[in-house]
């Protein structure tokens, strides 16, 4: 292959010289920075892992985008692989700046978002069926007495707790499967598409991409991730049904009335639209209903 050749294969080939490539990188991240600079410096990940004294399985997570590389290793990774002043700028820039949580409900009222709180809890408080809202992360804003009712049997978790995010619980929670009938094709591989989806809209949420990362590093999780999921979009309007699944009919099993058909009812307040704010409420079929679904 001649130069001319390289140089049109390869449409993000620069001068390691150039003085500003800055410009020409806006839309790069970490993982392309590390595999460029590997690729001019003709080092393996191997090769690099020896020379910061790093295992290579983590250098393989930085440039797969799995991990983030820590703050210690940064002048590390740049001094082995001998990045310009710019390129060693820009990977501290976007590392240090992929550490920085984005909260999903950043620039809210906090007073306005209290009120709706109060009176959603007014509103389902009584009820008679599990009900709960979370925001665009699945963090739980609030619950009614019906979904703690539901959740009895599980045991705490300070992260994947059925009151602290629901998508959590349902990804990692070793009791979700007890709660969640048919929990993999019913309950997992939906999940795991409402996350695809989610980080379609909301890429920079913190929370959202540490998911992620830990859905890729569970075995069955990441399984069903690569076996699963293909299928389930195929068969599926990739739309906001698939994030807000209103109507859709879910097995589950209540500690105290056992094995039942759930229809789940989920509505999204136009005023917390733009937060992914969404009311979720799981109301219990009778015999003949779960029947017919």
């Amino acid at each position: 292959m001649t130069h001319d050749e390289s140089s049109q294969a390869s449409p993000y080939r620069i001068s390691p010289s150039d003085p500003d490539i800055t410009g020409a990188m806006n839309s790069w991240d970490v993982p392309r920075i590390l595999r460029w600079n590997l690729e001019i410096r003709g080092m393996s990940q191997q090769a690099l892992a020896e020379i910061i004294d790093v295992a290579p399985k983590t250098v393989q997570n930085w440039v797969t985008g799995v991990k983030t590389i820590s703050e210690e290793n940064l002048d590390k990774v740049a001094t082995a692989l001998q990045m310009t002043p710019q390129f060693r700028a820009l990977l501290r820039e976007l590392t240090l700046r992929s550490t920085l949580p984005v909260e999903p409900l950043a620039g809210t009222d906090r007073a306005a978002l209290q009120a709706y709180l109060q009176d959603y809890r007014a509103d389902v408080d009584h009820s008679p069926y599990p009900a709960h809202n979370s925001d665009g992360a699945w963090n739980i804003l609030a619950f009614n007495a019906a979904w703690r009712e539901l959740m009895s049997q599980v045991t705490d978790h300070p992260r994947n707790g059925p009151h602290v995010n629901i998508m959590r619980f349902v990804l990692f929670h070793p009791d979700a499967p007890q709660v969640l009938m048919d929990w993999r094709r019913s309950w997992l591989v939906p999940m795991l598409a409402k996350l695809d989806i989610a980080l379609q809209l909301h890429s920079d949420y913190t929370e959202l991409q540490e998911i992620r990362r830990e859905a890729q590093c569970h075995p069955e999780l990441a399984d069903a991730y690569d076996q699963d999921l293909p299928s389930h979009f195929a068969a599926s309007n990739q739309s906001a049904d698939m994030i807000h699944p209103d109507g859709s009919i879910f097995p589950i099993r209540h500690p105290s009335l056992g094995a039942m058909r759930i229809r789940m009812r989920v509505t999204q307040p136009m005023e917390w639209a733009r937060w992914g704010v969404r009311e979720l409420k799981l109301i219990y079929l009778r015999d003949e209903e779960s029947r017919a679904a």
